[in-house]
């Protein structure tokens, strides 16, 4: 049994109907190649999805990175609830659109109806995956470190080191806010 410490990069992706949707997330692990030193430890970088990159994208994604990508369809993995409709009260909207009733009405900003940010359901789920079920996929591993496809790593740091080195159990980065606040 080796004493190298398990640790892992990932993300929630979406999956698209044209390869070149995908050029965020290209440059996303482009920086994380560049940027991102892993000495001594074994890292696994997990690419979340709801079962929407086909296989043809995944190995065309694979294909643009040195990285060794794991693509996980959430749909088919446990735990198995995250982004499902059970007890949220989802109905069809009168243009078409999946939405709950529980939406609390100050919410009810531009998108929501149609499940575009800032909050439609399909971004609720990503929060509920973030803050409910990704515990549950990351067990094992001593540190995880988040990496949206819109989120680029500029500095040459060894995350893992600074994180073993000040007994941190989380760091976040310089925060702003989102497109939607």
């Amino acid at each position: 049994m080796s004493n190298i410490p398990k640790h892992c990069v990932y993300a929630l992706t979406r999956g698209y109907t044209k390869l070149a949707n995908y050029d965020l997330l290209l440059k996303r692990n482009k920086h994380i190649e560049d940027n991102v030193l892993i000495d001594n430890y074994t890292t696994d970088f997990l690419l979340f999805h709801e079962g929407n990159i086909t296989e043809e994208h995944q190995q065309y994604i694979q294909n643009k990175t040195s990285l060794k990508l794991t693509f996980i369809d959430i749909k088919k993995t446990l735990p198995g609830t995250a982004f499902n409709n059970d007890g949220k009260e989802v109905y069809v909207n009168k243009i078409g659109y999946n939405v709950s009733s529980l939406f609390d009405s100050r919410t009810h900003l531009d998108g929501w109806e149609t499940n575009r940010r800032p909050w439609g359901l399909s971004y609720r789920y990503m929060c509920e995956f973030h803050f409910v079920y990704i515990l549950d996929y990351l067990k094992g591993y001593k540190y995880a470190m988040r990496v949206d496809e819109d989120c680029y790593i500029h500095n040459n740091i060894n995350y893992f080191d600074l994180l073993q080195s000040t007994g941190k159990k989380l760091v976040s980065g310089w925060s702003f806010a989102d497109g939607g606040a």
